[in-house]
């Protein structure tokens, strides 16, 4: 977790993301920070594509909220 003087600049609060009726992501809680280098390391198929499609509002969420500077992405 971050400390309370690191700004977060890309939030996720119970994000679910799914393809085809296949949850893919499952109320993933997620903070980048601002001005930090960010990377996301898994094995093939984890979801690393399915969650970045879902943070630049390529793939609808099926549940829970991407927040950009605490604004909600989808507004």
């Amino acid at each position: 977790m971050f400390d309370t003087a690191t700004q977060v600049a890309l939030t996720t609060r119970k994000l679910t993301l799914a393809y085809d009726g296949h949850d893919i992501i499952q109320g993933l809680d997620l903070a980048i920070p601002q001005g930090k280098i960010t990377a996301l390391v898994g094995p093939n198929g984890c979801g690393k594509s399915t969650l970045l499609r879902g943070m630049a509002r390529l793939l609808k969420p099926k549940g829970g909220t991407v927040y950009l500077a605490g604004t909600a992405i989808a507004h």
